[in-house]
């Protein structure tokens, strides 16, 4: 609607749509009263040579089937509000004039009528247009008395003088209905505004809160004043142990009757216990809002959920991220002091003679290398960044067990490695080689020394997904010891620094491989580690091919390990069994 436009039409809404819908309701109830007019209402001599009745039925007749159409079309179609609303008008004004011209003028009381149009322009259109409705129904009354006026004698004169002056009162009233109504239409059109603003903002508001609460990091929800949750967001249904689309019902009986009884005391946090998984049970804490005052009293109860364990990893992730930040400043700085402690042991044990002097110097050489190690180790965790390519696991035993064994001082025969899986994985190869070196110098540690105490497998864990387990068969780990298993700084040796398993699992998340400890009971390998990594777009098929020693290793050196590639992991032989300068995969 243009500027101009916007002066004398409003603009229509919802609510305009219905009063136009009730103006036409009413414009048929008034043509139904005036088609009774006749027949039903007894006409005096006096006044019976002024009344037209073929005139008046044919008028009645013709807008009552006009309001008929009208009231059907504004049902059927919501186009054309202000053509509609004028042309409805205009009938009417036109129809009530020939109306009160048919029924003897404004003395017979029909001139009324005009309050109608009058009051439903106040209602549906501007100021403007509601005076000027007004002023157009009162030129017709006054028009219509006006000209009956200059065509009667003097006794019909004297009887159209009060004619004039009820068409003038008519008049008069309709301005003022004009003005009174279209006031408080505008009043009543600014508050149907503002409280349709009004509830816009409240369902964003409503919208904002669900997804701020859905997106909280805690549990949320909400009892009613009869103890029944009234609703709850994902987390809290996570918290709980429901799954999705499980009804609130499937909660921990005894969680639940403890989170009413939270509710109706006047405790305000309360820590929980409640079975989730089959019998293992979580512990959660369970805090209830107030107002505190600054709101009216709350009906339903709003309790937050916390997840202590999950509280209990941040805190503990937390303290690890600052432990090592603190470590690596450390060992950074400590490489050169001891770099100067190993350089001034080597002079000294350079000028004292063969004794007690030369051991103590070779204590201080000895633990510089161990401390260096230490160091070296707090140092390549702060260096994460992984190159990251196709690995074929056969080609990358072939070279790095000779080395390792070597390395390591130990026998072929402890070690035996199968690989199943015919997939190559995406991994640094670098960090492969150190993730290794830990496990399997943890696992060397604590395997006797029969032939295959330590098993190395690579096999299918389901479709498009390998793992890889390095299996010992030593005591295990006790399941105290498992929940710290990964931190750094935490060993069960008197030597040991507790960085090997941590730096191996960085290494792990840095290549997007999962690391984690495995066991199982009533097996020659109970437990190990197992690595789960991500496996190479192109997967390439493990060819017949024969694998050659690492440089360096001589002719008639032991046998390395034997590595069975084959599919079925049949035809593996046992460890150690010699095949001369060099060893084979068997492929299916």
């Amino acid at each position: 609607m243009t500027q101009a436009a916007g002066r004398y039409l409003a603009p229509a809404t919802p609510s305009f749509w219905t009063s136009l819908r009730y103006l036409s309701d009413a414009r048929l109830a008034v043509a139904g009263l005036l088609l009774f007019y006749v027949p039903w209402l007894g006409r005096d001599a006096a006044r019976e040579a002024t009344f037209d009745a073929p005139l008046f039925l044919l008028v009645a007749s013709a807008y009552f089937i006009a309001a008929l159409l009208w009231s059907v079309l504004v049902r059927l179609t919501r186009r054309g509000f202000h053509v509609q609303l004028l042309a409805q008008i205009v009938a009417d004004l036109v129809v009530i004039g020939l109306v009160v011209h048919a029924a003897g003028g404004a003395r017979s009381g029909l001139g009324v009528l005009m309050i109608t149009p009058t009051a439903g322009a106040a209602i549906l259109s501007t100021p403007l247009l509601s005076m000027f409705i007004a002023a157009s129904a009162s030129m017709v009354l006054l028009t219509e008395s006006l000209w009956r006026s200059l065509r009667m004698d003097v006794e019909g004169q004297a009887a159209t003088e009060g004619g004039l002056f009820i068409a003038a009162v008519i008049s008069a009233t309709l301005f003022i209905i004009a003005i009174i109504v279209n006031r408080l239409a505008r009043r009543l059109t600014d508050q149907e505004h503002l409280a349709f603003s009004r509830g816009e903002d409240l369902r964003n508001q409503v919208a904002i809160n669900e997804l701020v609460i859905a997106e909280l990091d805690r549990g949320v929800v909400v009892f009613n004043r009869d103890g029944r949750i009234k609703g709850m967001n994902p987390l809290a249904r996570r918290i709980l142990g429901l799954r999705d689309g499980a009804p609130v019902s499937d909660v921990d009986a005894s969680a639940m009757a403890s989170l009413r009884e939270l509710t109706t005391s006047r405790r305000l946090v309360a820590d929980l216990r409640m079975a989730t998984d089959g019998d293992r049970r979580t512990k959660i804490r369970a805090r209830v809002l107030t107002s505190g005052g600054r709101t009216p009293s709350m009906v339903d109860r709003v309790v937050l959920l916390e997840d202590l364990e999950t509280i209990e990893d941040r805190a503990r992730q937390l303290k690890l991220a600052s432990m090592g930040r603190l470590s690596a400043s450390i060992a950074h700085e400590s490489r050169n002091p001891l770099g100067a402690i190993r350089h001034a042991g080597n002079l000294l044990a350079e000028q004292v003679p063969a004794g007690p002097l030369r051991r103590m110097t070779t204590i201080i050489e000895d633990n510089s290398l161990r401390i260096d190690r230490i160091v070296e180790d707090v140092l390549s965790l702060a260096r994460r960044s992984a190159s990251r390519e196709a690995v074929q696991l056969p080609q990358f035993f072939s070279g790095f067990l000779p080395e390792f064994v070597a390395q390591s001082d130990t026998s072929w025969e402890r070690i035996a490695v199968k690989l199943e899986c015919r997939e190559a994985i995406q991994f640094d190869p670098n960090h492969l080689r150190q993730v290794l070196v830990n496990l399997l110098g943890n696992a060397l540690r604590y395997a006797s020394d029969t032939p295959g105490a330590i098993l190395v497998k690579w096999e299918y864990a389901g479709e498009r997904r390998c793992v890889m387990r390095v299996l010992d068969d030593g005591p295990g780990i006790g399941a105290v010891d498992r929940s710290h298993l990964f931190e750094p700084f935490f060993t069960t040796e008197a030597r040991g620094t507790g960085l090997g398993l941590h730096m191996a699992q960085e290494l792990c998340a840095a290549n997007g491989a999962d690391l984690r400890y495995e066991s199982k009971s009533g097996e020659r390998h109970g437990g190990g580690f197992v690595i789960e990594p991500e496996l190479a777009p192109r997967p390439l098929p493990i060819a017949d091919r024969d694998a050659t020693p690492a440089a360096g290793t001589a002719p008639d050196a032991p046998s390395p390990p034997a590595i069975d590639a084959a599919g079925d992991g049949e035809g593996a032989r046992t460890a150690g069994q010699p095949r001369g300068s060099q060893w084979q995969q068997q492929t299916a």
